[in-house]
């Protein structure tokens, strides 16, 4: 066999100074160094998102002039937030901050410098996602995220060290060291720009426009750790852990993404309500049939992690679509509905794990497990047809309450 057919055949990712391709202790300082660009360009960002997300003193005080109400609210958002209550979001950071580094320095000698960087990233890039949502639920869950920000930044601390520590050799460890933890600098640079540049524009809101490019850099992130991990002998608790976690990143992500695609649709009037959910649910019961035939065909045990958490998480999309339907036909009874919907639904696990455990029982082959595939995908595009046919956007009339007198007025 030749020397070029022997290289092919190796990993990508080695650790042996006389291999020619890519060392892993390089790759995990890079991207070390980026989960620290991206935990400091969070910080950074808030420090610039909360001018826009607090309503400005003169459009209050001001209200009759219509010159500054248009432009302020192009750009901002109505949140009475006085400059007290705005430093005591950004000081809430540093409750978890302040206790993170501490629980992270102990556990990672338990889990591990990976798991640990893995976790912290995950929190952070979970509360970056999930801002714009608590803003408007109120100031408690803002400072919570925050809190949950500050812990999951502190805990990646420890981490990044005790992961350059193990994988550096002695004569380059001071220099992986810098690299890794030079994001300090570089985050805060990059965000100054980008930042300013996002809030001031009307993309997607301004302000929420750099928590969802933040958080879907740290979504990006994760994906490329697990897959590093993956191609190391490094804690493989750790990996079964991760592939417990992913597949529900992914259906966050999916979920805020079907949300604002759902949102823009209907109020840009670009599809109707029905088209809307139709177009959503599409995206859910069709592309996840489409991913788990792909998954019975698929040799490669990577491509096949990830187009199973890709097949898992596009369920997010259901949340504007068929469950948000049930708004749409009776938001009165909308709990006793969602409630019948899933415990109906929930009959679906047992029997698609009842009908592997026949399948496989005495043959335990790639056949069978296809059968299995096609099965859940044919339910699938069942459920999507179903919707397609019967689905409706009308108030329906059982759920219809009775108008009341117009005299009546609400006491507080």
């Amino acid at each position: 066999m030749s020397d070029q057919n022997l290289i092919e055949k190796q990993p990508f990712l080695q650790d042996n100074d006389n291999s020619p391709t890519l060392k892993i202790r390089y790759v995990i300082t890079f991207l070390c160094f980026v989960g620290s660009t991206l935990i400091y360009a969070d910080r950074v960002n808030w420090s610039i998102a909360i001018l826009y997300m607090a309503r400005p003193e003169s459009a209050i005080t001001n209200s009759t002039d219509s010159e500054v109400n248009e432009s302020s609210s192009q750009i901002v958002s109505t949140f009475d937030w006085n400059m007290k209550t705005q430093q005591i979001i950004l000081g809430s950071f540093y409750c978890g901050y302040s206790v993170g580094p501490i629980l992270g320095g102990l556990l990672v000698g338990r889990f591990g410098g990976f798991s640990m960087l893995m976790t912290g990233i995950l929190f952070t890039t979970v509360s970056m996602l999930v801002t714009q949502f608590a803003a408007h639920f109120g100031v408690g869950f803002v400072i919570f995220t925050r809190i949950i920000d500050g812990f999951g930044q502190g805990i990646a601390y420890p981490a990044n060290l005790v992961l350059i520590r193990n994988w550096s050799k002695a004569d380059e460890r001071n220099t992986l060291l810098a690299i890794a933890f030079s994001g300090s600098s570089v985050g805060p640079i990059i965000t100054s720009y980008i930042s300013t540049w996002l809030c001031s524009s009307e993309f997607m809101g301004g302000w929420p426009s750099t928590f969802y490019l933040y958080g879907t850099v740290g979504v990006v992130w994760c994906v490329v750790w697990f897959i590093v991990g993956s191609k190391t002998n490094m804690q493989s608790n750790l990996q079964a852990g991760l592939l417990n976690v992913a597949p529900h990143m992914c259906v966050l992500f999916m979920a805020v993404i079907g949300g604002l695609l759902g949102d823009y649709l209907i109020s840009h009037d670009k599809l109707s309500i029905i088209g809307t959910r139709r177009l959503l649910n599409t995206f859910c019961f069709g592309l996840t049939a489409v991913f788990i035939i792909i998954l019975g065909y698929v040799y490669n045990s990577n491509l096949s992690v990830t187009i199973l958490v890709f097949a898992f998480g596009i369920y997010g999309f259901k949340f504007a679509g068929v469950n948000a339907n049930v708004l749409d036909i009776a938001p009165v009874h909308s709990g006793i509905i969602i409630g019948i919907m899933v415990s109906i639904g929930s009959t679906g696990g047992l029997a698609a794990t009842t009908l592997l455990g026949v399948l496989t029982e005495t043959n335990n082959t790639l056949r069978q497990w296809r059968v299995e595939f096609w099965t859940q995908a044919a339910l699938q595009i069942c459920a999507l047809l179903a919707f397609f046919i019967f689905g409706s956007d009308k108030l329906q009339e059982w759920a219809k309450q009775p108008e009341e007198p117009a005299d009546i007025e609400l006491q507080h």
